[in-house]
């Protein structure tokens, strides 16, 4: 992946985070030059970091003008920004569905509009859904319909913004290998999981970061309007969580 974004400017959102931490290292290490926004800011990412809260229009066009700024332009957005709450349907609260939804569509909607006039032909957008989009489970209402709406706004924004040249996709983990993961599911169900995946290994945060590298590069020119799932072939089999 060495020098595959050379030159190019790229803005990750939730650029502290699990995924979008690594996802921001590896695309400065593939020749990116990258800002990250977060509301967290706090310790050495190893990349400039803006602070702000996309999920309003106002947070969003300021993080990522700011970013812009930094930046020297923008080439790359890759949307990890989310605000996560599992619950079953009894347990869900307003404040619940406010935020989550904010976070995970509007920080798309308010960062694409902020950077609208600056993006150019040949600019890449990467969203990060889930497989949660598209397979039910318990507890993971609010999550799945967040992302079966990030995985709609990829194909309306390609669609829109495709005749400027303008790609968009969208990237949809299964379950990937982190601490906080583990510690969330628990080792029995870590290898259920384990045993249900054809390749028999879990993807872990290198393996999301290189997808992203992937569709925001040339050798990705073609793709546009797409889900990449990126789970080890799970999705392919019959098992479900």
């Amino acid at each position: 992946m060495q020098g595959l974004l050379h030159g190019r400017r790229a803005i990750v959102t939730g650029a502290t985070g699990g995924i979008g931490s690594v996802i921001a290292r590896r695309m400065t290490c593939a020749g990116a030059r990258v800002v990250g926004i977060d509301y967290r800011t706090d310790g050495d990412a190893g990349f400039p970091l803006v602070a702000g809260d996309i999920a309003t229009r106002e947070g969003g066009h300021a993080a990522i003008s700011r970013a812009i700024e930094l930046a020297g332009g923008v080439d790359i957005m890759v949307h990890c920004a989310i605000w996560m709450r599992y619950g079953e349907l009894a347990e869900i609260e307003q404040a619940h569905f406010d935020r989550l939804l904010a976070s995970a569509v509007g920080g798309i909607l308010w960062s694409v509009q902020a950077a609208l006039p600056t993006l150019g032909r040949g600019a890449s957008i990467v969203n990060l859904s889930s497989v949660a989009a598209f397979r039910g489970a318990r507890s993971s209402l609010l999550y799945g319909a967040a992302k079966g709406a990030v995985d709609a706004m990829t194909r309306h924004l390609a669609a829109e913004l495709g005749p400027a040249g303008i790609r968009v996709n969208a990237i949809a983990p299964g379950f990937v290998d982190t601490e906080a993961a583990r510690r969330k599911v628990g080792e029995a169900r870590i290898q259920e999981r384990l045993r249900s995946t054809p390749l028999g290994a879990l993807a872990r945060p290198e393996a999301i970061a290189d997808a992203a590298i992937f569709l925001a590069s040339d050798h990705a020119a073609a793709i546009s309007g797409e889900t990449l799932i990126v789970d080890g072939g799970r999705n392919a089999t019959a098992f479900n969580d």
